[in-house]
């Protein structure tokens, strides 16, 4: 039980499950509630056939394609460099408009204009 706990919540911080409730909230306002129900059992259904063949091939196809811990955090590193790196020379910043925008508020989507760079590609924010 011990083991489950030490894998458990790292995993449950960096997925964030209450900050994405509140963006899906936000993402399906206006949705009629059958529809907003298939959108959820669709996206279980994906993350499951996703999250299920890497639970029990990973470590194969990690090591088939010469992957190893130390290149994710490499990767990592590079990733959040570049990014950092971006917002450091973007010259056009944007506000915040409304109290809708705001509702981004999980722990790791938080940052300094109240949402990820990543998430203008998902909403129109004007």
């Amino acid at each position: 039980m011990e083991n489950f706990i030490l894998a458990f919540v790292p995993l449950f911080v960096s997925v964030d499950a209450f900050g994405l409730l509140l963006i899906f909230i936000s993402m399906t306002e206006g949705i009629e509630e059958e529809k907003r129900r298939r959108i959820i059992l669709q996206s279980v259904i994906t993350a499951l056939l996703i999250a299920i063949p890497f639970l029990f091939l990973g470590k194969a196809i990690f090591s088939l394609l010469g992957i190893t811990v130390a290149d994710f955090m490499i990767a990592g590193g590079v990733l959040l460099f570049v990014i950092a790196l971006a917002d450091l020379l973007t010259i056009e910043k944007k506000r915040m408009r409304s109290l809708s925008d705001s509702i981004v508020a999980g722990t790791s989507w938080n940052t300094t204009y109240g949402r990820p760079r990543s998430f203008d590609y998902f909403i129109d924010v004007g």
